[in-house]
């Protein structure tokens, strides 16, 4: 009877190690399935023009804006690439959704006309630019999280809702008149 305890002692220590060896390694996941990939920028709609914060003389910019979102794994960029549980013919996609995005648009307004002309003028200025414009989009970002709240079990996230997490700006076209 002692042989026969020390071999289920032995057994069950080699089960767990297996356990915890796999958990630490990844949990035997393909690490295909848990690499984020990166997206395309998303350029939005339409050019902005925007007043600028010029004191003597009105001044405007007229900007094209793309951005660029936080890698996603394979599945998640997939469904935001694709749209998620949509019928057949239905289109929406976390792309087309970030194109027209209210509180988007309003940060890069908003964030603009802030700046003066001779401001945008300059490399830096336009780098000054898309630093604010980054931190605008993560003010954002944080309150959709605040208003999504927590999930409810089972529920699977659509990736192409809100919260969007830009990590880069891009000027596609850029004209301070």
């Amino acid at each position: 009877m002692g042989k026969k305890k020390l071999i289920i002692i032995v057994a069950i220590v080699a089960i767990l190690g297996g356990v915890g060896a796999m958990t630490m390694l990844g949990g035997g996941k393909d690490p295909a399935l848990t690499r984020k990939l990166p997206l395309e920028p998303v350029a939005f709609t339409d050019p902005f023009i925007i007043n600028l914060a010029d004191t003597e003389n009105t001044h405007y910019v007229k900007l094209a804006v793309a951005v660029q979102v936080e890698p996603m794994i394979a599945a998640d960029r997939t469904a935001f690439l694709e749209g998620m549980g949509k019928k057949e013919g239905a289109k929406e996609t976390g792309v087309t959704r970030i194109q027209v995005y209210p509180p988007l648009r309003d940060a890069i307004i908003d964030t603009v006309a802030r700046f003066r002309s001779d401001e945008l003028l300059s490399p830096s200025g336009k780098d000054r630019l898309r630093q604010a414009l980054l931190d605008k989009f993560e003010d954002v970002a944080k309150r959709d999280e605040a208003l999504e709240g927590k999930p409810i079990k089972g529920e699977v996230k659509d990736p192409g809702l809100p919260p969007y997490h830009i990590h880069d700006v891009f000027f596609n076209e850029f004209a301070v008149q």
